[in-house]
């Protein structure tokens, strides 16, 4: 259960940073299953892109800030379309060596991981692959 997996990790890593209980973190998270092969590199790349929000974007010094993840799971012909969005981290962060690690990752799962401008705030990162 992907979701689970995912919520508990983000909590756990926002208080690994020290980014205090000012950063709320909003889920929208669908039911996923994936096996251990694939859940192992999307935890450490959900990971990294919750600590480049917060070194970033809302810093650790943030009295309060929103950092969004969803997760969605859309069948198709060839399976199953997996895409994991995290919002509101800048996007010079792009060359940073943790990005870079998180991309070699995406790879693993033969996903792409991309970062673009968010309409509201910050920066979207999205994670895309197949089940």
């Amino acid at each position: 259960a992907i979701a689970d997996f995912i919520h508990d990790l983000a909590e756990d890593t926002i208080h690994a940073a020290g980014a205090g209980a000012g950063i709320a973190l909003e889920y929208d998270l669908q039911p996923v299953q994936l096996p251990h092969d694939k859940a192992v590199p999307l935890g450490l790349i959900v990971s990294e892109l919750l600590m480049n929000a917060v070194e970033h974007s809302v810093g650790t010094d943030a009295k309060t800030g929103v950092i969004h993840i969803s997760l969605t799971n859309i069948s198709n012909a060839d399976g199953a379309t997996v895409t994991l969005d995290v919002q509101d981290f800048e996007i010079e962060a792009t060359k940073s060596l943790g990005l870079n690690i998180a991309r070699q990752f995406a790879t693993q799962l033969s996903g792409e991981l991309s970062l673009s401008n968010a309409a509201e705030r910050g920066t979207i990162a999205r994670l895309r692959f197949q089940t």
